[in-house]
């Protein structure tokens, strides 16, 4: 779970210090989320073969 420090970061950062992240940042956090579901949706398709 610790691949959701970055992405967390960047909220707190907007929230608390109305910080606005660059275009970077945004898809750097879309690349985290991404291999996230997509290691789960593998981990759901290995359990059922």
């Amino acid at each position: 779970f610790e691949y959701r420090a970055v992405p967390m970061a960047v909220v707190a950062g907007f929230m608390v210090f109305g910080e606005v992240p660059l275009p970077i940042v945004w898809a750097g956090t879309i690349l985290i989320i991404g291999a996230g579901l997509v290691t789960v949706w593998r981990e759901a398709h290995n359990r059922n073969a």
